[in-house]
């Protein structure tokens, strides 16, 4: 992807470097200085030129440069200043290790061309990946990709980091039973999003470069120590049932040392006087440090994930991280630039272990969902009468406690129950209670709470409503009644009922009162045999 296309003209002339005394002679790409290495580069300005001759051509040539180091950079063609990217004036820019191009337009092409970069860097400046110019109506997918990579690839990796970041410190914290977890773990991957800041392309930052760095080299280490301390409290559990004590604390101890470690160095980054380029170096050559950190994160993994398909992505991430860090390593020690893919490995680790840590916490969840359910379940069977499906009489403690400004009673008692259960036998009486309490049901409001006190004597409670809505309501009822009959096992015969109502309308009452004051009227008009009083 990096490599010129076919259809290109690769610039593969020496390039004449100016700024460094150490540099006598051109050279070809690619070529890196950096800091305390090759070249002895101190911060500032530097220029590279070099010609190129293309055929004739009808169309504008698009000059493409995959990979550029410097904090900031000008392209001038035949003396005319074609793009500047980043910060030329103090360097305080973030744009290393990016792709860079610009539109030759056809006029400005001769038979000699003469290039000219100039770069202001603080760190590092070269051009690492050959050049080329194409044609730019041939300016392809393969070059939209490869700047699609390297300008908007952190942004997402970012933008997913943060989702997932959200995900676990909103929601979670509400959802799930693990607080702590999903609190350190969102955590964990809001500092990762600092630390991966130096990947997001700025050409001008609010800070001074120096600063920049340190904020988001301290972050990523600080990040490191809250993933060991979210991982060790997920797995805490099945710690615990597996191993002994002893070993308990043994890894208690290494994830203290461990988070001590990256803390340790998260404070050097902040508190001592590095400059610009020490500061790197400094980060660089301890970024293995932190390898360790990511084993145990996967060790600790190993107990509840051996039955789990994430297991597999969680091994994938690390495989990726630890090829990224000793590439970088081992790039950055022969002099060939800072880290460059170490972020990505990275952040899919982190990725693939918070996705993990997500499943766990939703399958957790939903597993404390169904238990809620089961538990509501049997709550319901326990207040509710089996043969009608009305209340039972623990219902009646419950709705003594949560009754609170106006409502009404009605008691309801049966006519002469007695007599049919005599006359036509128990299963029809049981019948007359059932269809009674769905009569009951079509009537009241979904609020409102129909309860089997015992036998054939029911209570009515309505949360909300005056005494002559009650009145209403028991009109209702009575009427529905009188035109029904009931069937069962080839017999058929009507019944009544009567009813008692009262109200806290004037709030002088408690709810024991108001309700002997139903059981008084309930009685009175079961002597008028029938109605209601």
């Amino acid at each position: 992807m990096y490599d010129p296309p076919e259809e290109s003209f690769p610039l593969t002339e020496d390039w004449d470097i100016y700024g460094l005394e150490a540099m006598k002679e051109p050279l070809s790409v690619p070529f890196y200085f950096g800091g305390e290495r090759e070249g002895g580069m101190a911060p500032g300005f530097y220029r590279a030129t070099t010609r190129f001759v293309v055929p004739s051509l009808s169309t504008p040539l698009r000059i493409v440069f995959p990979s550029l180091k410097g904090n900031g950079v000008r392209l001038s063609v035949n003396g005319r200043s074609l793009a500047v990217q980043g910060d030329l004036a103090s360097g305080n820019a973030t744009r290393e290790d990016t792709p860079f191009q610009a539109i030759i337009p056809v006029e400005l092409l001769s038979d000699q061309n003469r290039i000219i970069l100039d770069f202001y860097s603080l760190t590092g400046f070269g051009i690492q990946k050959v050049p080329y110019c194409i044609p730019e109506d041939k300016a392809g997918f393969r070059i939209s990709l490869m700047f699609f990579l390297g300008d908007y690839l952190p942004v997402l990796t970012i933008g997913l980091l943060f989702t997932l970041a959200i995900f676990l410190l909103i929601p979670g914290v509400r959802l799930f039973h693990q607080r702590k977890i999903g609190i350190s773990m969102g955590i964990t991957l809001l500092l990762m999003i600092i630390s991966a800041m130096e990947f997001i392309h700025s050409d001008f930052l609010p800070v001074s470069f120096l600063t920049y760095n340190k904020v988001f080299l301290s972050a990523g280490r600080v990040s490191y120590a809250a993933l060991l301390l979210a991982v060790r409290w997920l797995y805490d559990d099945e710690l615990y049932s597996k191993v002994n004590l002893k070993k308990i604390k043994s890894v208690n101890l290494i994830i203290l040392i461990l988070a001590g470690i990256e803390i340790v160095l998260a404070l050097i980054i902040l508190i001592y006087p590095f400059d610009i380029i020490s500061l790197l170096i400094f980060s660089n050559k301890t970024i293995l440090l932190s390898l360790p950190v990511v084993v145990t994160s996967v060790w600790l993994s190993l107990p509840r994930s051996q039955a789990h398909k994430q297991l597999r992505g969680i091994f994938y991430g690390f495989i990726v991280l630890l090829i990224t860090g000793i590439y970088d390593s081992i790039s950055n020690n022969l002099g060939n630039g800072n880290i460059h893919f170490t972020f990505l490995g990275t952040s899919v680790f982190f990725c693939t272990l918070a996705w993990d840590i997500i499943a766990r916490l939703v399958a957790n969840f939903s597993k404390w969902d169904v238990d809620k359910q089961k538990v509501e379940h049997f709550r319901n069977e326990s207040i509710t009468d089996p043969l009608t499906g009305a209340s039972n009489r623990k219902m009646l403690s419950i709705m003594k406690n949560k009754l609170s400004g106006r409502y009404s009673l009605i008691t309801l008692d049966l006519d002469n129950f007695k007599v049919l259960n005599d006359t036509y036998g128990h299963p029809f009486g049981d019948q007359v209670l059932i269809d009674l309490v769905i009569l009951v049901q079509r009537h009241i409001r979904e609020g409102d709470i129909i309860i089997r006190m015992g036998g054939d004597e029911f209570l009515l409670i309505l949360p909300g409503c005056h005494e002559p809505e009650a009145r209403s309501l028991a009109e209702r009822l009575l009427e529905e009644i009188k035109g029904h009959a009931v069937h069962s096992a080839n017999l058929s015969s009507g019944f009544s009922c009567s009813m008692g109502i009262a109200g806290n309308d004037d709030f002088e009452y408690s709810f024991d009162e108001i309700m002997k004051k139903a059981d008084e009227h309930l009685y009175k008009a079961k002597e008028h045999k029938g109605g209601f009083v």
